[in-house]
């Protein structure tokens, strides 16, 4: 009898120790497969992180090569010289808005949330609510309207005084070089080209180069940052 009791729970013990191993082959296989999950993720987040950086550091080359190419048109403004009326600086805080929407992209230092990096923006974004139509701001003159690296199909107007406004992205050019524009005038449409998240428009001021923040010009909506100059 002792000796039947004790196979029994023999067979008992071995069965549990069965169902035991079981258990812990299958939480294995879980954690294997957890794991590679967790280096797909990686991985994916790596690549984005080196997309993120090289799209950066395009932008910024682009950023300094268009800052150059104002200069120069300001230096040959002042060789044929054409100056432009000067009345863009008095319109501070009363231009039109380049596009109907939402602000989603602030001028300054800005902090982005997946890659806890800092960024330096020089213009804002603005996600469109209605229509795709992207407008001047004021009366100018275009000075470029065509490609350019890291900013798509842009169009750039001089404002006189050493005023420029830049529009970005866009999906459609609708003036040329050389055209006179009024303000609130259709220019272009709203598109995703160049280093675009969707269908959004990027927008700048810029004086003698520099990049001002757009808000400080533009009526109400002001943000975060609109103190920042």
């Amino acid at each position: 009898d002792q000796f039947e009791d004790k196979g029994i729970q023999i067979i008992r013990t071995k069965r549990q120790l069965e169902h035991e191993r079981e258990a812990l082959a299958q939480k294995l296989i879980e954690i294997r497969e957890e794991r590679k999950r967790k280096n797909i993720l990686l991985t994916r987040v790596r690549n984005e992180r080196d997309f993120y950086e090289k799209a950066l550091a395009e932008l910024d080359e682009s950023s300094l090569q268009l800052q150059a190419m104002i200069k120069k048109m300001e230096e040959e403004k002042k060789r044929l010289q054409h100056p432009l009326p000067e009345k863009f600086s008095g319109g501070k805080g009363h231009l039109s808005w380049p596009s109907d929407g939402e602000v989603v992209g602030f001028f300054g230092r800005q902090k982005h949330a997946k890659f806890d990096t800092y960024i330096f923006r020089k213009g804002i974004e603005i996600s469109p609510s209605r229509g795709d139509e992207v407008r001047a701001v004021y009366d100018g003159s275009v000075v470029y309207a065509n490609w350019f690296k890291g900013y798509g199909m842009v169009i750039i107007i001089d404002h006189g005084e050493n005023y420029y406004s830049m529009y970005a992205h866009l999906a459609k050019l609708m003036v040329s070089v050389g055209e006179r524009v009024q303000k609130n005038r259709t220019i272009g449409l709203v598109g995703e080209t160049g280093l675009s998240k969707g269908g959004r428009l990027y927008f700048e001021i810029r004086h003698q180069g520099e990049p001002l923040n757009p808000l400080i010009w533009l009526p109400g909506k002001k943000e975060k940052g609109d103190m920042q100059k």
